[in-house]
């Protein structure tokens, strides 16, 4: 029988903080510098990661989707928005997650 882990309460706190935080960041500044773009960037991904980690109780791959998150805006933000960017992101996110895969 196989022994699940309990889900780690705090992940979530933490989660639901930071996006406190990033809600607060880009309801109250314009992002005119690329500080505070950087500032959104890696709360968001923070964010994700946190949230991503509860709920599938996998530190692994709730980091991998909250990097895969960032990517995909950062790809929006530069303008790239074609649909195969999006299929690209998958497949290196995908192929990632298979090279890391526990054996």
């Amino acid at each position: 029988m196989h022994n699940k882990q309990p889900r780690p309460v705090w992940t979530l706190i933490a989660a639901f903080t930071v996006f406190g935080i990033l809600a607060y960041l880009a309801n109250s500044f314009p992002p005119t510098s690329s500080g505070l773009i950087g500032t959104f960037f890696v709360l968001l991904g923070a964010s994700c990661a946190l949230l991503f980690t509860f709920l599938l109780n996998n530190t692994r791959r709730g980091v991998l989707i909250g990097g895969g998150v960032v990517a995909f805006f950062l790809l929006r933000l530069l303008g790239l928005r074609s649909p195969l960017y999006i299929v690209l992101l998958l497949v290196v996110l995908t192929s990632l997650e298979l090279t890391w895969k526990k054996r």
